[in-house]
């Protein structure tokens, strides 16, 4: 018999320009191991079903608030959660806005065990999984892994390559695992720029509305904002994405994979995705022309895009 969650009520971030929607309600769980992820649901009446949104590297569940509201008002219940080191769950190491894992298998675990134990017993099906940027790869992984209780993913900028060029990613892979066998896996990796703390040059989006909503998020609560990836990091998150492209690995998948991928992406390699889009019929790629990364946080014209591959996925494979 499995043991009794363990759960408490935790608080939203609330500021003027992004307010909480409506029944929504937060919530502490305590992972076996003792972590803590905090794990948001947003219910709605005669729900169609259950989306799992679950978010990029820096980010937390406020930033997804407009997004909650686009989904509920398509009829779907919503569950979303900060990622175990970032947000409001538990941190890994002592300066907390280094970003740092261990290994991706504990995000892969992590989803897992929310959907599981949080999730399913709760929420009614059809799942659906629904991630932007980092939040792809653990997707990807746990569907490789022949989960079998989610009904569709939608994958938005998938980090399945961090470089264009397979030496580029050899040696940057091949450094920051030296690095950290030498004792350095949580030192920072230098010069990475964290594009929400200014609009303009920003490589994330065009729309300065949303992007000062993220910015102000992070000055209401700095201890849910994260920075620099560490060494370690940077070494389990091209390892992952190896694994991802490896032989045989999507012969357990069962679940059909919409990729929405921005032609002007500048932080993810969008080749890897069409490369990825290759290797299963399970697979379907779909390009939002000209826009940044974010294309849930886009301006309108490239979020439209976003929502209309969304709802033609949705009725193609739900129905």
């Amino acid at each position: 018999m499995s043991q009794e969650l363990d759960i408490a009520p935790h608080r939203f971030i609330e500021i003027d320009e992004n307010p909480v929607p409506s029944k929504g309600e937060c919530f502490i769980i305590t992972m076996p191991d003792d972590a803590k992820l905090r794990v948001a649901s947003f219910p709605r009446e005669n729900a169609r079903g259950t989306v799992m949104l679950v978010h990029g590297r820096c980010e937390f569940i406020e930033k997804y608030f407009e997004v909650v509201n686009d989904l509920r008002e398509r009829g779907f219940n919503v569950v979303t959660m900060d990622w175990r080191g970032q947000g409001l769950s538990s941190r890994l190491l002592p300066v907390s806005e280094k970003g740092h894992i261990q290994s991706f298998g504990t995000y892969v675990a992590d989803l897992k065990y929310v959907m599981d134990r949080f999730v399913r017993p709760r929420f009614d099906g059809p799942y659906i999984a629904a991630s932007h940027s980092m939040g792809g790869v653990p997707i990807l992984e746990l569907l490789q892994q022949g989960y079998p209780h989610f009904s569709a993913a939608i994958l938005s900028a998938p980090m399945t390559g961090l470089f264009s060029s397979k030496f580029v990613h050899k040696a940057a892979h091949a450094y920051a695992q030296i690095v950290s066998s030498l004792g350095g896996e949580r030192a920072s990796v230098p010069g990475v720029k964290e594009h929400s703390l200014a609009f303009e040059g920003n490589i994330l989006t065009h729309d300065p509305d949303r992007h000062a909503r993220f910015l102000k998020l992070q000055e209401a609560a700095p201890a849910a904002a994260l920075r620099s990836p560490t060494f370690g990091w940077t070494n389990q998150a091209l390892a992952a994405i190896e694994r991802i492209f490896s032989p045989g690995s999507f012969d357990k998948v069962k679940t059909p994979i919409l990729i929405v991928s921005p032609t002007d992406d500048q932080l993810i390699d969008g080749s890897s995705h069409k490369r990825l889009a290759a290797l299963s019929d399970k697979i379907k790629l779909v390009e939002v022309k000209d826009s940044f990364h974010e294309v849930m946080m886009e301006t309108d014209n490239f979020r439209d895009q976003y929502w209309r591959a969304f709802d033609d996925f949705v009725k193609e494979t739900l129905g």
